[in-house]
């Protein structure tokens, strides 16, 4: 199922989240990739925030890509408390 490769992508980011990126990138495009894609953009976000917009673009299924992109925004955006 393609959606557990969204929760092991979310595990191994926490470890490497360059490496969780490179995993995903070598799955087979479509369900499964956009899927892990997704599942690392937290983690991304926090730790390869330079390369994070790249990633969210490369979700080939439009519903994930917007849901990465408003992720990567609501965590970059400052909060209530950092004003």
């Amino acid at each position: 199922s393609p959606t557990i490769h969204r929760g092991i992508a979310n595990e191994f980011a926490k470890r490497d989240a360059s490496a969780a990126v490179a995993w995903s990138k070598i799955l087979p495009s479509g369900a499964i990739r956009d899927q892990a894609l997704l599942g690392l953009i937290f983690q991304a976000t926090h730790k390869l925030p330079e390369r994070v917009q790249e990633i969210a673009q490369s979700i080939q299924n439009p519903a994930f890509r917007k849901e990465a992109l408003e992720q990567i925004e609501y965590i970059q955006s400052p909060s209530e408390t950092d004003q």
